[in-house]
């Protein structure tokens, strides 16, 4: 019996030993777990954690476009703002940092392969438009 409680213990307490984790609940908590969080990365990945840490707080790079937008368009205050952005943070609460910058580049490779389909959506459109353009110059010709 003595074991079992033992090692449940031993347990428990490894379990508060692990790797920091964000934690989103409020601004200033963000700001400590991030920090702690750095403090435990390897040199060559805390500027790409920081990149991760912007991307996830705009809203990834619809949300960053948004509140661009947001930003021309409307007279919206800091409290709002910041509440956004918490809000925006909530997708990574609870994660370790390896777990967010996992997540990151998931993100970004998606939203590149996102752009790329745009791009040949815009392409052919263009070339549908040219192509019409030129059935209409033949017809006018007739």
């Amino acid at each position: 019996m003595k074991k079992i409680i033992i090692a449940c213990l031993v347990l428990a307490i490894t379990g508060c030993f692990g790797p920091p984790k964000f934690d989103s609940s409020n601004q200033d908590s963000a700001k400590k777990s991030a920090s702690k969080i750095i403090d435990t990365l390897p040199e060559a990945e805390k500027e790409e954690f920081g990149k991760a840490l912007l991307y996830f707080s705009m809203g990834g790079e619809l949300g960053f476009k948004s509140l661009m937008k947001a930003a021309f368009v409307s007279k919206s205050d800091d409290v709002s703002r910041e509440a956004i952005l918490t809000d925006n943070l909530k997708v990574i609460d609870g994660l370790t940092g390896q777990q967010i910058l996992e997540m990151y580049r998931v993100r970004q490779e998606e939203d590149r392969i996102s752009r790329e389909k745009q791009k040949e959506k815009k392409k052919k459109r263009g070339k549908n438009k040219r192509m019409s353009e030129l059935r209409n110059k033949l017809s006018e010709k007739k």
